[in-house]
């Protein structure tokens, strides 16, 4: 997969385990939130780019240090590795992922398309009259 959209992966993440977006980044340690943090942290480093300190700030109401950001997706790599559980999780949150953004692909060529033959229908009546 390419440099995926953070905000795609906090979405898609919320949307599978049926969380409010701000759910994810509450301040707290208990573990119903702290997983799907650390599953945000996972993906947000395994998709995309961007350094752990920048993953950390991607939330702006709740500023995560690198060093969470590092400890979040190292705990959800090694789950992966040793647990059927987190396996499947992590197959189906790509899946997910990977159709979002296949989604969000057509949607735009769908929209430019669309404004492509307006334009044309614009040019063609201008010539016309």
């Amino acid at each position: 997969m390419k440099d995926i959209s953070l905000h795609i992966i906090h979405q898609v993440i919320c949307e599978y385990f049926n969380i409010e977006l701000e759910y994810i980044f509450i301040e707290t340690r208990k573990r119903a939130v702290l997983t799907k943090r650390q599953w945000f942290h996972y993906f947000a480093r395994q998709l995309s780019t961007m350094s752990y300190e920048k993953i950390g700030k991607y939330n702006k109401s709740a500023v995560y240090g690198h060093c969470r950001v590092l400890h979040g997706h190292g705990v959800i790599s090694n789950l992966v590795d040793v647990d059927n559980e987190f396996k499947a999780i992590k197959k189906d949150l790509l899946l997910l992922i990977k159709l979002e953004v296949d989604s969000r692909e057509i949607n735009w060529v769908t929209n430019f398309m669309n404004q492509y033959e307006h334009e044309m229908d614009v040019i063609n009546m201008e010539i016309n009259n």
